[in-house]
């Protein structure tokens, strides 16, 4: 994970704009007031960062119809725009786009906006997958955005976690999430930073059923009853399992 921060000081005729509030979601509102008296808003979709394919991001859609409007007028918009597309979540417009089979395509969302006092702020937040690094990323970002005279902050930045589905806890993780649902078990790689995420061999485990929109990070997210219930059930007998199967100093030392 990579999460950035972009700043410069503009002459793009805005008084205040306003986009996202927290920096790992896809932000759903955005108004923009502008020097003339006119205002501009825009009302999108909310995501989590690590899925923001399935939101409308307002902070790039909101560049967009900026530099639509005069791409001379509102430069800074329109350069920003063309390395954050609206609709595009693979980080190709910073020159970063890059996918492998095991864990996916990058992705690349601005979560936040701001315009205040003639500076135009941003935050981004960045998924990448195994084949990538920080290092790498972060000099292609550079060479991006100073192109364009904005400057780079490194809020946060985390290369991979990765865990062999051979391992002893995974095989016996996925064992038991068959037997309690009677379902086929398989590993997936996510976006998102787990309670895991820095111990190693960890994998996180449980709670999300395939196929449901728990909301997550947006409005009215939820879990149903019956899914938290089973999932207690199925985490008593991950517990059980794992120590059932670790009967000698051996296995205790080389489950993971």
């Amino acid at each position: 994970m990579l999460r950035l921060q972009f700043r410069k000081l503009t002459q793009d005729p805005i008084d205040t704009l306003e986009a996202g509030t927290v920096p790992n979601a896809v932000p759903a509102q955005a108004v923009a007031h502008l020097s003339g008296g006119e205002t501009i808003t825009y009302q999108g979709t909310v995501a989590h960062a690590s899925t923001p394919e399935g939101g409308d991001n307002v902070a790039d859609g909101l560049l967009a119809r900026l530099a639509g409007i005069d791409p001379n007028r509102f430069a800074d918009c329109a350069a920003l725009s063309a390395h954050f597309p609206h609709g595009s979540t693979d980080g190709s417009g910073l020159g970063i786009a890059c996918a492998d089979d095991a864990s996916g395509a990058l992705t690349c969302v601005c979560s936040m906006l701001q315009v205040r006092d003639h500076a135009i702020t941003g935050c981004v937040d960045i998924r990448f997958p195994l084949c990538a690094d920080c290092k790498t990323l972060l000099a292609q970002i550079r060479r991006a955005l100073a192109a364009d005279s904005f400057s780079l902050a490194v809020l946060l930045e985390s290369d991979p976690h990765h865990t062999p589905k051979d391992t002893l806890l995974v095989q016996k993780l996925l064992a038991v999430y068959e037997a309690q649902t009677g379902k086929k078990g398989a590993c997936i790689a996510i976006g998102g930073g787990t309670y895991v995420h820095d111990i190693p061999g960890g994998v996180a485990f449980g709670v999300e059923e395939p196929g449901w929109d728990y909301h997550m990070h947006g409005d009215n997210e939820y879990l149903p009853v019956d899914q938290l219930c089973q999932n207690t059930e199925m985490m008593v007998a991950a517990i059980l399992a794992l120590c059932g199967a670790l009967k000698t100093a051996d296995e205790k030392e080389n489950y993971i």
